[in-house]
């Protein structure tokens, strides 16, 4: 492997830690209150299928999707791969032969993609977990698309050198 870089949202982009702790506490103050202590909320309170699956997803799954919600980028002799895993389970791969160039960048997250994440921009697709750099990758075919590094110019260098 010539190049690996993995970036966490939940390491990367800490402000959302209190939101996703906050969103999750709510779930399981609901269930503990209705389900377990039977304390039911409101004038009037959801059922108690409703407050499990409020809890299963908004306290179990939510705070887990953002704990493993990461970047992964890695290159080798042939290929760029990239996964924004778990959204993207398999590697986007791409051989370097596909690639008219790139360009290590500056963006804007939110005014030019909208923030972060898998986006669709004015300046493209980008896939971004954090910052404001990265590298925009123009295909042989016309496509381009944006991959948030922490290491652009490293990673810029990576895929050049096959």
């Amino acid at each position: 492997m010539k190049y690996y870089e993995n970036q966490f949202m939940c390491r990367d982009q800490p402000f959302i830690i209190p939101v996703i702790c906050l969103i999750s506490f709510l779930g399981w103050v609901f269930f503990i209150f209705q389900v377990v202590a039977g304390i039911h909320l409101g004038n009037h309170p959801a059922p108690d299928w409703a407050i499990w699956l409020i809890w299963i997803i908004f306290g179990i799954v939510f705070p887990a999707f953002f704990i493993i919600l990461r970047l992964e980028i890695r290159i080798d002799n042939e290929n760029l791969e990239f996964r924004f895993f778990p959204v993207q389970v398999s590697w986007k791969k791409i051989p370097f032969e596909q690639i008219k160039k790139t360009e290590s960048k500056e963006f804007r997250p939110f005014r030019d993609f909208g923030g972060w994440g898998i986006r669709r921009g004015r300046l493209g697709k980008a896939y971004i977990i954090s910052g404001n750099m990265g590298v925009q990758v123009t295909m042989k075919n016309g496509r381009t698309f944006l991959l948030g590094s922490k290491n652009a110019e490293e990673l810029e260098a990576a895929i050049k050198k096959d």
